[in-house]
């Protein structure tokens, strides 16, 4: 970087680009107070639903709804494999 525009005038003794830059990007992190989302609470019927545990045939069911040439990931193994094998898998999925 041969120099940089601050306030109003071009910089390039290299000791205040330096300082510039860092200043930059040191500004957004500086806040000693974040501005937060405001979430809107949900109700303990939604909190029960959302933390309760999957049982096996919902799993299986899902499973079987899915394309088998998806992917859950990179790792190379799609639903066809899952839905072939998951009489193996199953304990590790659960």
């Amino acid at each position: 970087m041969k120099g940089l525009s601050t306030n109003g005038a071009w910089e390039e003794d290299p000791q205040i680009v330096k300082e510039e830059v860092r200043s930059y990007f040191k500004r957004p992190y500086s806040k000693e107070h974040w501005d937060r989302p405001n979430f809107k609470q949900i109700s303990h019927e939604h909190k029960s639903f959302f933390s309760s545990i999957f049982k096996e045939e919902e799993l299986k069911e899902v499973v079987q709804k899915c394309g088998n040439h998806k992917s859950l990931g990179s790792d190379g193994f799609n639903f066809r494999f899952i839905k072939s094998f998951w009489d193996t898998l199953k304990e590790d999925v659960m």
